[in-house]
């Protein structure tokens, strides 16, 4: 095998995992959205919060089934703001307005005012890459 085409085989792996990747996330995504919507309250907003300084501290509560749930909203793994972003996120969110909770039934401590919405461009960028690469490989001997 030459070095050409172990560079395209390499390529092509990669772009299935990046598929398979944005293909996770967008299986995530549907499921959330397709989450029970309850009605919940902000209970706390800060611009920071303890666990990191440049995160907002957003507290939210919410019924299911009769019981009370007491929630914290998480921003997804990686997330670097920008410097207003807490203050955008304590204006948006401020204590005592009604919000609109979306609920994992399976799990009703699992919950968030923000469904993800990623994962289409990863999916397709991986899937373009993927068709590259095998059209690469097809046409390279």
């Amino acid at each position: 095998m030459n070095f050409y085409l172990a560079m395209l085989v390499a390529f092509t792996l990669t772009a299935a995992l990046v598929t398979l990747w944005g293909w996770r996330s967008l299986e995530k995504t549907r499921q959330q959205q397709q989450w029970q919507k309850v009605e919940g309250v902000i209970t706390a907003a800060s611009v920071t919060s303890e666990e990191d300084d440049l995160l907002p501290d957003i507290r939210f509560e919410y019924h299911y089934q009769g019981k009370r749930y007491e929630k914290t909203l998480q921003f997804p793994a990686g997330t670097t703001p920008m410097p207003d972003f807490g203050t955008h996120y304590v204006k948006k969110y401020p204590p005592g307005r009604q919000v609109t909770v979306y609920v994992n039934p399976a799990q009703p401590t699992e919950a968030t005012l923000e469904p993800d919405r990623g994962g289409g461009l990863l999916f397709w960028t991986g899937l373009l890459m993927l068709a590259i690469g095998v059209g690469a490989i097809f046409f390279s001997g």
